[in-house]
């Protein structure tokens, strides 16, 4: 039993594909044109540059085990419970390494329905986490299920299916990033307890629920600068308020700022406040 909900024969390096079937002479905006479950014990490589030639969107869930990603020279993991979003043709390859790994996938076909997942990963990125039980990863089963049960069925149908998997995954991120969101758009100065525990920009946007680059885009609107320098500037003021009210030592003070090179932290602290970390606690006491 790959997932809580779905329930397929055992199988070991072993892939179970259904094609989706729509009723004769008909045609359909939101489609899933292929879904399934894998299992792989071996490594392999996944090339998408060879698995479509046609437009289309691929969805994929780690159940078990971890996967990379890799698009040219970037590359990211995905374990359980990750979500990997993609559009093909694409020059993205899928890497599974030695021991078991099991996947529940959907393709999706027609403009409405690669219009709405685009709208999602240009918002949330290609990758992310859902729980086993979120309604996505539900919707995801059910859709396996039916068609696995091959047979015809009318567009309308299929598109309603489509629809609702793609707006519960959309639901579920927009959920998942609620907590944390006003913080994001409160001026710096208001957020400096969450700001101050931010270990970098990546790690943020993991806690939003946002991409990268669209969390970037929304707090350059918000603080006029790029949350990189905002984090650094109120992690160094940070500092010069530790540095003045206690007693904690240097090295000490430059990992709480989360420098992990003393030398780097002096240099920053020397450009930001003219005085290096030692002189600017003598000049404050």
């Amino acid at each position: 039993m790959p997932t809580p909900h779905l329930k397929l024969p055992p199988c070991l390096g072993g892939t179970y594909v259904s094609r989706t079937r729509l009723e004769p002479d008909t045609t359909c905006r939101y489609f899933p044109r292929h879904c399934g479950f894998s299992r792989s014990a071996e490594a392999a490589t996944m090339d998408e540059s060879l698995s479509a030639i046609t437009e289309q969107a691929i969805w994929r869930y780690v159940v078990r085990g971890t996967v990379t990603w890799m698009v040219g020279e970037r590359r990211a993991t995905a374990g359980p419970g990750t979500v990997i979003a993609t559009r093909q043709p694409s020059n993205g390859r899928l890497l599974l390494p030695d021991g078991t790994v099991d996947l529940i996938w959907l393709t999706l076909q027609g403009p409405a329905a690669l219009d709405y997942f685009d709208r999602i990963t240009h918002r949330f990125g290609n990758l992310h986490l859902l729980a086993p039980g979120a309604a996505a990863v539900r919707r995801a089963e059910e859709m396996i299920r039916v068609a696995r049960r091959n047979r015809p069925r009318s567009p309308f149908f299929w598109s309603e299916q489509t629809f609702l998997f793609l707006s519960a995954w959309h639901r579920g991120l927009e959920e998942r990033r609620q907590p944390l969101l006003p913080l994001v758009r409160m001026a710096p100065q208001d957020s400096r307890d969450l700001l101050t525990s931010v270990r970098s920009v990546k790690s943020f946007a993991a806690q939003v629920g946002y991409s990268q680059s669209h969390l970037t885009r929304l707090i350059a609107r918000t603080w006029r600068e790029t949350p990189g320098k905002v984090f650094r500037r109120v992690r160094l003021e940070e500092a010069a308020r530790r540095l003045r009210d206690g007693d904690a030592t240097v090295a000490d003070v430059a990992g709480r700022a989360g420098y992990s090179s003393v030398p780097a932290f002096i240099t920053a602290f020397k450009a930001r406040f003219g005085l290096t970390p030692a002189a600017y606690r003598r000049s404050r006491r």
